[in-house]
């Protein structure tokens, strides 16, 4: 028991050194790739979308080092994690956000709520903040018709949700109001477009088996079209994330 224990170990460490390796050489790679874009495009401004705190490595390296090709570069994070980090990836970060600081790179966030909780729970000061939204050029893009791709009642509206399928999202609150609601059972079809955990969705599918509302709400999975067109699809769009 104790070799085979020590074995599992030492086997464990050599996976976990392999990944280290190629984590490194990967970052490596695109800090080289990304330079010669850099010299190749000149732009005049760089954003990087960092998405979540605390986001990929190659995010930040990206907004430091694109300080030396232009002036105007922003990091941007949408929203803090769930619980303060710990470990080796904490260290990492902290390290590039100290040098982010030293290259001056301002960092935005999308909302004064992201603001308040990147504030708790990350070291992130003084951010900026921006909210998200969409472009008034809507005529740029085609409505995609989700009615003939899935066999959706014409005369129904469509309330519509797109990204990833995940609990905290909100789609919960939806199926809920749609349950309880005469008026949105008459009127109203439900579109959920996106993947995400398969134990998840099949729990929004068996709230889905309610006979009232059964045939009222349509999951479409990942579609490749532009968002913007996938949102003008939607007479109304909703985002009632939850935390």
């Amino acid at each position: 028991v104790t070799l085979k224990n020590a074995f599992k170990r030492s086997k464990g460490l050599e996976y976990k050194s392999k990944k280290a390796f190629t984590f490194f050489l990967n970052n490596v790679r695109f800090i080289k790739a990304f330079k010669s874009i850099l010299r190749k495009e000149k732009p005049s401004i760089v954003i990087s979308n960092n998405g979540g705190y605390p986001g990929g490595m190659s995010n930040w390296i990206a907004a430091i080092i694109a300080r030396r090709y232009t002036q105007k570069v922003f990091l941007l994070v949408h929203h803090a994690p769930v619980k303060k980090m710990k470990g080796l990836y904490s260290y990492l970060t902290s390290a590039l956000l100290k040098l982010s600081k030293i290259s001056r790179t301002p960092i935005i966030t999308v909302s004064y709520a992201s603001k308040k909780m990147l504030g708790m729970y990350t070291n992130l000061r003084n951010l900026h903040v921006i909210y998200n939204g969409l472009s008034s050029r809507g005529s740029d893009f085609d409505k995609f018709d989700y009615y003939d791709q899935f066999n959706i009642q014409e005369d129904r509206v469509l309330i519509g949700m797109i990204g990833p399928i995940d609990s905290h999202k909100g789609h919960s609150t939806i199926l809920d109001a749609l349950s309880c609601s005469k008026l949105l059972q008459e009127k109203a079809h439900f579109v959920i477009v996106g993947s995400g955990s398969d134990n998840f969705i099949s729990e929004l599918k068996i709230k889905c088996l309610s006979p009232n509302i059964s045939n009222l709400v349509t999951f479409t999975g990942y579609l490749k079209d532009s968002s913007m067109s996938l949102v003008r699809g939607f007479d109304i769009l909703v985002m009632p994330t939850t935390d």
